[in-house]
């Protein structure tokens, strides 16, 4: 018989985080990496384009930038040779041969979609509590007589009889 795998319970995050694998190391050093770029790079662009530009990776000694729009890729393209020659004259950054630029569209915030409310009349309701004394399943009676006594409870808002003076 071909043995299974044990399952073992799932690490916590802050076991992993305390003793990360060698996978885990050289991940979180680039992501310090490339935070420490950022802080260097960005810095030494003109302050509207850097607005609109992440350092993405650093491979090889081709630094990858990001943009938000087609419009701020291409100024950086424009400007990309004196930019490499500013930044091959700092000591850290000596390396660089080369930038890639790549359009990172930034998404839209997140939005949670409108709830809706839902409306039932007073004889809606009744009729509903009514119709729940009838059904067979205990829970379900329960359920529909506690929907039907929200909508009992509640005052009428802009009623038509109360305009009326």
């Amino acid at each position: 018989m071909i043995g299974l795998p044990q399952h073992q319970s799932p690490a916590s995050l802050r076991h992993i985080l305390q003793h990360p694998s060698a996978g885990l190391k050289r991940c979180m050093h680039h992501a310090q990496l490339l935070n420490s770029l950022s802080a260097v790079i960005l810095p030494l662009l003109p302050k509207p384009l850097a607005r609109h530009c992440q350092i993405v990776n650093w491979r090889n000694g081709v630094l990858i930038m990001g943009t938000d729009s087609a419009v701020w890729a291409t100024r950086l393209r424009y400007l990309k040779p004196k930019i490499v020659r500013r930044l091959q004259r700092h000591p850290a950054l000596q390396s660089i041969k080369d930038i890639m630029i790549k359009v990172q569209p930034t998404p839209p915030p997140f939005r949670p979609k409108r709830s809706f409310r839902v409306e039932m009349s007073p004889a809606t309701a009744g009729m509903v509590f009514r119709l729940a004394g009838e059904i067979s399943s205990p829970e379900l009676s329960d359920a529909l007589q506690r929907l039907a006594l929200r909508f009992l409870e509640r005052k009428p808002i802009n009623n038509q009889q109360d305009r009326e003076v």
